[in-house]
């Protein structure tokens, strides 16, 4: 995948701020980057842009920003029109200069540059302050996101990151935003309707490329249980597993939202154990293996060993290299856990984002 302007250069200030030698390099060589221009000012920045031969003023750019979706795209568009060539040393003042005046002067709309600075915000957000205040920069970077899709006619989020060619592909940290929006809501319930609305729209949207929208579906369901409408929740998984009953991780997603990861008052093992059961009835279910191993869980945490034992032995045949990964959170049992699904050390946060982050110990 290609790489957008913004990306290369947060990459080339990235290196700058970590390397004294190379910033210095970087400060004497030929090749200006953004930080230079968000320092001037908006005359000098104008000005510059005159002087390379582009007749523009405040008026005639506010004319024309709605009609890109990225500074870049302007940039490209009006080297192309002038008479003769602009020196190489200086075309990225252009994008530079096109880049500042916009999100000085139109901040509220939303380009491939401001949506590259809101998405890594939010990382910065995200190691400072935690899931909740990086969520309501993220959120806004989706409203971008799908303000961009509506102006240019993206049918796709495949479409959109090939044009897009940010420091993140916006289909990895559209995943990234749905399990930070799952912890922000352990702090604040308002993040679980969040979370909603954003898998509702993916679901309904983008459901043709490489997402897995099985996960989006799973959290949606779970975040209706996390706000206590368990009707709503099961109604989702009952419906999607009418139409898909083969999927296995629906089945102990369902199930894992009456049980293992239910709060109290709310956990119901018998209806656990129900929802395990019907998806093993179904012929050639996927991730067989891991509902039994569920199922065993359930009858372990509620005295019925010898049931518990006849499972673990009807396991052993199906055993082999798996997808998943082996945590403790409790004295008495081990559970086998997807990246993307809640941690069972008790936390409410995704695997991945808890015992399973690299270096983390197991609870």
């Amino acid at each position: 995948m290609r790489l957008s302007r913004i990306a290369v250069n947060r990459m080339l200030e990235d290196r700058a701020a970590k390397d004294a030698t190379y910033r210095r390099s970087l400060e004497k060589g030929s090749r200006p980057v953004l930080s230079r221009g968000r320092s001037m000012s908006d005359e000098t920045l104008l000005e510059k842009l005159c002087e390379l031969g582009l007749d523009v003023d405040r008026e005639l750019l506010l004319d024309a920003f709605p009609s890109y979706i990225s500074a870049a795209q302007m940039a490209d568009a009006m080297i192309a029109k002038l008479p003769g060539p602009i020196p190489e040393s200086q075309i990225d003042w252009v994008w530079i200069a096109l880049t500042c005046l916009w999100e000085r002067w139109r901040p509220d709309l939303a380009n491939f540059e401001m949506l590259d600075d809101k998405m890594q915000d939010g990382y910065s957000a995200l190691e400072e302050h935690g899931a909740p205040e990086a969520c309501r920069l993220w959120l806004d970077a989706w409203r971008a996101i799908l303000d961009l899709i509506a102006r240019d006619g993206t049918e796709s989020l495949d479409a959109f990151d090939d044009q897009f060619g940010g420091s993140q592909s916006v289909q990895n940290w559209i995943q990234e935003l749905e399990i930070e929006l799952h912890n922000a809501g352990l702090k604040d319930p308002q993040f679980y309707h969040e979370r909603i609305a954003l898998c509702e729209t993916v679901i309904a949207r983008f459901s043709g490329g490489w997402l897995p929208i099985e996960n989006f579906q799973a959290a949606m369901a779970a975040s209706h249980f996390e706000l206590g409408d368990c009707e709503q929740g099961d109604r989702l998984f009952g419906g999607w597993l009418d139409e898909c009953p083969q999927w296995g991780g629906g089945w102990m997603a369902w199930s894992d939202n009456h049980w293992l990861f239910a709060a109290q008052p709310r956990k119901d093992a018998a209806r656990a154990e129900q929802i395990l059961q019907q998806g093993l009835a179904v012929p050639d279910v996927e991730r067989r293996a891991d509902l039994l191993d569920r199922l065993a869980v359930i009858y372990e945490g509620t005295g019925r060993d010898e049931e518990a034992a006849a499972v673990r032995k009807e396991l052993q045949p199906l055993s082999g290299p798996k997808q998943i990964v082996t945590v403790r959170h409790d004295p008495d049992m081990q559970v086998k856990v997807g990246r993307n699904e809640p941690c069972p050390c008790g936390s409410g946060k995704k695997y991945k984002k808890c015992c399973g982050r690299p270096g983390a110990s197991p609870r």
